[in-house]
């Protein structure tokens, strides 16, 4: 009875450890202090010339590799020296 019920403890605790989510590799760059009010429906409707400020984050590979890659097309003495990236090669 004992052991069985050691089992399931530690059981459930593996379960939970198990389940704790991993830490991720990002950063937060901005973040709301204050809630806002839950979104509703209204009547009124809003100027269409209206500027709403947005932030939207997106992920990006290779940024510790910026530098080498922009002295690789700017060094003279480099065999890569004027080979500048097309837009695809940016943008892949």
């Amino acid at each position: 009875m004992k052991l069985s019920l050691l089992a399931a403890s530690l059981g459930s605790l593996a379960t939970f450890v198990a389940a704790a989510p991993a830490p991720g590799n990002y950063v937060v760059h901005e973040k709301r202090e204050v809630q806002t009010e839950k979104w509703a429906r209204r009547s009124i409707k809003l100027n269409r010339d209206a500027i709403i400020p947005i932030s939207i984050g997106l992920t990006q590979r290779n940024l510790e590799n910026g530098y080498q890659y922009l002295m690789d097309v700017s060094d003279p003495e480099s065999p890569n020296f004027g080979k500048h990236w097309s837009t695809k090669k940016v943008s892949y």
